[in-house]
């Protein structure tokens, strides 16, 4: 029995150090906190939970001097490191722990969470590369989710009306996609930004294009959902322009083999 606490206590330790870790990492990517902004926030509140060590201690104390008991201050602060030990956000956050730096972070979460690494490719010398993201471990990684597959699965139809592409005389007229086997159909998005200043001279130099897929076999109140949209491929614009979609596409789309065992309809929008 007391095993099973022990192992119970120690799964929930590493859970609440896990949430800790995502809350740190939603900060960054969805709520756009900088790193110097996200290590001062994390700085100080282990600061905070530092300093309040002296309160900690003196509630302990008083609770066991009004039941009758007295203990060693030694005895006291073993009692209160314990308690500090117990919280999870000042223990992971402490000086050379897991969380305590981005690079610990990062490191942490690259250990801890299903992360598919980007690959670089040559188009033809290592001055002219892409960045791409396999889609293969990222659909594996996707669909360790079972929610995904009964969402894909609701139905999406109004009869007499267009609602998405499974209305469409292209869809139903293909014989692959219009059976009743379930076909993955991704969508792609095609999109160019700048990041460098738009009015300066580096205009145009630094243009990048980014490459974006969506299931589309999901329902479109989910598909327009920001977290369901996956990066492919990055490109330079200049690289684009130079070897056509064909050669940069060619890495990613060299994925869709047969031997994979997996069909895929693709659909293409692009904005410029």
């Amino acid at each position: 029995m007391q095993d099973d606490e022990q192992c119970n206590t120690s799964k929930l330790k590493n859970q609440l150090k896990l949430n800790a870790a995502s809350l740190f990492l939603k900060m960054q990517s969805i709520l756009h906190v900088s790193n110097t902004a996200t290590q001062e926030i994390v700085d100080n509140l282990n600061q905070i939970f530092s300093l309040s060590q002296p309160l900690i201690k003196d509630a302990i104390n008083d609770i066991l001097q009004r039941h009758g008991h007295s203990i060693t201050d030694s005895t006291l602060n073993d009692i209160v490191s314990a308690v500090m030990d117990s919280n999870v956000v000042f223990s992971a956050t402490c000086k050379g722990a897991e969380l305590s730096s981005h690079k610990r972070r990062k490191t942490f979460i690259e250990h801890n969470y299903p992360l598919v690494m980007p690959v670089e490719y040559d188009l033809e010398s290592p001055s002219h590369t892409i960045m791409y993201v396999p889609i293969l471990q990222m659909l594996q990684e996707l669909f360790k989710n079972t929610d995904i597959l009964s969402k894909m699965r609701e139905p999406n139809a109004e009869p007499g009306h267009y609602v998405s592409y499974r209305d469409g005389s292209h869809f139903q007229e293909n014989e692959l996609l219009s059976t009743e086997d379930l076909h993955l159909a991704i969508q792609l998005y095609i999109y160019d930004l700048e990041i460098a200043n738009p009015l300066g001279t580096s205009r145009k130099v630094y243009k990048l294009c980014a490459v974006y897929w969506v299931l589309a076999n999901v329902p479109p109140k989910y598909r327009s959902a920001m977290h369901t949209i996956q990066l492919a491929v990055l490109a330079k614009v200049t690289d684009l322009q130079k070897y056509g979609y064909a050669a940069v596409l060619f890495p990613w789309s060299m994925m869709f083999t047969h031997s994979n065992r997996m069909v895929f309809s693709l659909n293409l929008l692009v904005r410029m």
